[in-house]
């Protein structure tokens, strides 16, 4: 009887093992088609406080990052938007400049032309004549299509270093900040919004520790303050994502084109808001989902995601509630 005991709780103890393994396998695939959507095919747009807005971008969703400058001497976000013939996904001012001559102070190159060789940022953005990008320190007559150098540093090679550090109070002041970093496989734009009670800005140090915490190798402070200004084009129309103090003038931009195929629809799930939620309420409204009270409202809550839910189920879709490539494609063709 101990033997058979034995063997019995062996047996159940294999098949266990062996149908968690299946478990795992299936839970594995899931996430590595869920991982696909999202790495290769889309952006998404965060917003872990209210006060800070993420732009998370696959690096196989960019097109090209081109700097911009403004026309001389300085050009408000949206009339620069508007003069592009080419439309840019995304934009936001750039690096620091002086506000009463509006010279370029940041070191910058547009087009191969040096602009501005200044306030010892070196280490930035390179971007090469094949539109692909490196964080490298700029070299004088290198032959390059555009730079924008940091203002300061926050993470060099995956560790916090801030070089040329500016004066106290621009360091340790809590104020806007925008930054730019990526990693092996996402590009960052992070704008954090301040001088306001619900919005209190962050430290250098912190926007540094902030930009490690998304998982960035590199990043680079820019021009944050009343400067601070980022936008998305939806549908051929300026749209700020960010909250600005001012609608202030600047001396240049930085421009993010997106792939064909990838700029549509955003990954959208519970705590998304925005325009796009709205036209994911609107449709799953039109199909007969109940999203109760609270209707279009822009904001992806609990009903909103039973809602997704219950289209991804009848669907034939992965039910996760996270509206991705596939479920936006199920969705529009209804």
């Amino acid at each position: 009887m101990v033997q058979n005991n034995g063997n019995f709780s062996s047996h159940v103890f294999l098949e266990g093992f062996l149908a968690y393994g299946i478990i795992m396998i299936i839970a594995m695939v899931l996430d590595k088609t869920f991982r696909k959507e999202v790495d290769n095919k889309m952006y998404e747009i965060l917003n872990p406080k209210k006060y800070i807005t993420v732009v998370k971008i696959p690096l196989s969703s960019i097109k090209k990052i081109d700097v911009v400058m403004a026309k001389q001497p300085l050009e408000k976000i949206q009339d620069c938007f508007n003069r592009l013939t080419e439309k840019p996904d995304f934009i936001s001012n750039g690096g620091l400049f002086n506000m009463t001559t509006g010279d370029t102070v940041t070191t910058i190159v547009d087009e191969g032309k040096l602009i501005k060789d200044d306030y010892g940022s070196y280490f930035g953005l390179k971007i090469f004549k094949d539109l692909s990008f490196k964080w490298e320190v700029y070299k004088q007559n290198e032959n390059i299509k555009d730079f924008i150098g940091a203002s300061p540093s926050l993470i060099i090679n995956g560790k916090i270093d801030i070089r040329n550090p500016l004066d106290a109070s621009f360091m340790n002041g809590k104020h806007p900040r925008l930054a730019l970093g990526s990693n092996d496989k996402y590009f960052f734009i992070v704008a954090v919004d301040g001088r306001r009670l619900t919005a209190p800005g962050m430290t250098i140090r912190e926007l540094a520790e902030f930009m490690l915490s998304l998982g960035c190798t590199n990043a680079i402070n820019e021009d944050g303050g009343g400067s601070l200004q980022l936008a998305q084009n939806v549908n051929g129309k300026f749209k700020y994502l960010n909250n600005p103090t001012e609608n202030r003038k600047v001396d240049n931009f930085i421009a993010i084109y997106l792939k064909p195929g990838s700029k549509n629809y955003p990954v959208l799930k519970k705590g998304s808001k925005g325009e796009y939620v709205k036209l994911l309420q609107s449709n799953l409204i039109k199909l007969g989902y109940d999203l109760g009270k609270w209707g279009v409202d822009g904001s992806f809550g609990t009903v909103t995601e039973k809602a997704v839910k219950e289209f991804q189920k009848q669907n034939g879709l992965v039910v996760d509630g996270i509206v991705g490539e596939k479920t936006w494609g199920s969705l529009l063709k209804m």
